[in-house]
C-alpha cells in the first residue's frame, strides 16, 4: 500500500509539473505575441511621426 501511495504522489508531482511548465510556456508565448504588437505599432507611430518630428 506504500508503494502504490508513494507512486501515486509521484504521478501527481509530474503532472504537476507538466501542467506548470505548459502555463510557463503560454505565458510566454503570449508576453510574445504582446511584444511583436507592441514593437509593430511603435515602428509604425515612428515612421508616421518621423517626418513630423524633424520639422
Amino acid at each position: 500500500m506504500k508503494m502504490q501511495a508513494q507512486a501515486m504522489i509521484q504521478q501527481v508531482g509530474w503532472q504537476t509539473d507538466a501542467a506548470h511548465e505548459q502555463w510557463r510556456r503560454q505565458v510566454l508565448r503570449d508576453a510574445c505575441i504582446e511584444y511583436v504588437g507592441a514593437s509593430r505599432l511603435y515602428v509604425r507611430a515612428e515612421r508616421q511621426l518621423g517626418p513630423i518630428m524633424a520639422s
